[in-house]
């Protein structure tokens, strides 16, 4: 399984490359969020929604190495729980 690893800033700018990157991942999707400093709610919509889409299609998704600015944004936003579901 190939790692994405997701970017610094991950804001409505990012929004549109996050969107096509997801899109060219065939199998199981397994991010690296190590490196994010900013998650804003358009590039959030995204990620539940590849998750959304991997798990109606069979496949695994996940999320590791959360930066603490990363999983400080998702408990604000109230999606932690959802990504820390698991999918297999």
């Amino acid at each position: 399984m190939k790692i994405f690893y997701l970017p610094e800033v991950l804001d409505t700018a990012a929004a549109p490359d996050l969107l096509e990157n997801l899109k060219m991942l065939s199998e199981d999707i397994l991010l690296d969020g190590r490196e994010v400093k900013r998650l804003g709610g358009r590039c959030l919509e995204i990620l539940l929604s590849a998750r959304k889409t991997a798990l109606s299609k069979g496949k695994n998704f996940k999320i590791q190495n959360l930066s603490h600015e990363m999983e400080k944004s998702l408990v604000l936003m109230g999606a932690k729980r959802i990504l820390d579901e698991e999918t297999t």
